[in-house]
């Protein structure tokens, strides 16, 4: 063979082994022909095929048809063409990349309270009320979630909406005390129950909403007919709660880890990821954790079962806010 035709020959390996730029242009800078996998660090090919490789190289430096001075030349132009390649990949990247804003979340907690009606003034204080959704913050923090806001025991004597980081987050994760009242969901504030409505999540609002209390999915009455009215037409398409009461003990406040930790594998929705944290970490086992799809029909509603932590930061794959008008319909995942 030439000259030509072993340099090709030896161009077309370089470029098979999926080199760097930056390898290839550490290549034409050695003095003699060297054998590139002796030489670099050449790790997005398995072991087989750079032994393959290794032994054509060693093959074309025998022959000794290699013109290495032409070949370095051509190394730097190919260096030149994959630095340009990566420019194009990393710019692409960066226009189809999620807004940070998307894989952003929000926390909220009460453990201490101080009610003015006779009936609440004996409400008991929960001590492990910060517990679980600090815990669930520090593991998606971890994995490169921003927390865009926390409110605690005296400040949090507000609905959502009047939160400041509401229309930024991806899921706002809420411990404290929960009843039914009336045939009503109420989560303890402060120093009164917030009782959730439409109006207080706007449609660029949260789209999960973890409430780590007691009641939050009652069947009797029917969850379907509080919820329907209070979340129509707003942002939250994912509702994880529980059944019945909910332990409480610093050892089942383990779930709010768990819940990250399982939101980490992003093959794992979010549905998933609430109902295992939960019976993992219930310490009396007594928690019945309820995953809630909402949908404007019964498909969109058991999708929002599949959703991923993911899908929350893709604009694609992000769920659009429930419309206002005809009815919501629901999909649930005990």
């Amino acid at each position: 063979m030439s000259h030509t035709e072993d340099n090709q020959i030896f161009l077309n390996a370089i470029r098979a082994l999926n080199v760097t730029s930056r390898q290839a242009m550490a290549l034409s800078l050695e003095l003699a022909p060297q054998n590139p996998c002796e030489f670099l660090e050449l790790t997005k090919v398995g072991s087989e095929r750079r032994f393959s490789f290794a032994r054509l190289f060693d093959q074309l430096l025998v022959r000794g048809h290699i013109n290495w001075s032409s070949l370095r030349q051509s190394l730097a132009d190919l260096a030149l063409e994959l630095h340009a390649q990566e420019l194009d990949r990393e710019t692409a990247a960066d226009h189809v990349a999620p807004l940070p804003s998307l894989k952003t979340f929000a926390i909220a907690y009460c453990g201490e309270f101080k009610h003015k009606h006779l009936w609440d003034k004996l409400l008991p204080a929960l001590g492990a009320a910060h517990r679980s959704p600090t815990l669930f913050a520090s593991r998606l923090i971890e994995i490169g979630a921003s927390l865009r806001e926390i409110s605690a025991d005296e400040w949090l004597n507000v609905s959502p909406k009047s939160l400041r980081a509401m229309n930024d987050v991806s899921i706002l994760y809420l411990c404290t005390h929960g009843r039914v009242e009336k045939a009503h969901y109420q989560a303890a504030m402060y120093d009164h129950y917030w009782q959730p409505s439409a109006s207080d999540f706007c449609v660029k609002g949260p789209k999960v909403l973890a409430l780590d209390t007691c009641h939050g999915a009652d069947r009797t009455p029917p969850y379907q007919n509080f919820w329907s009215v209070a979340l129509k037409g707003a942002s939250i398409r994912l509702l994880l709660a529980c059944e019945g009461p909910i332990v409480m003990d610093r050892l089942s406040a383990k779930r709010g880890y768990a819940f990250g930790d399982n939101l980490s594998q992003g093959n794992t929705s979010i549905a998933d990821a609430w109902l295992r944290a939960v019976r993992a970490t219930s310490t009396t086992g007594t928690s019945r954790p309820v995953a809630i799809g909402l949908g404007d029909n019964t498909s969109d509603a058991e999708a929002m079962l599949r959703l991923t932590f993911d899908d929350l930061s893709s604009p694609q794959k992000r769920p659009a806010p429930l419309s206002p008008c005809g009815s919501v319909c629901f999909a649930d995942r005990h």
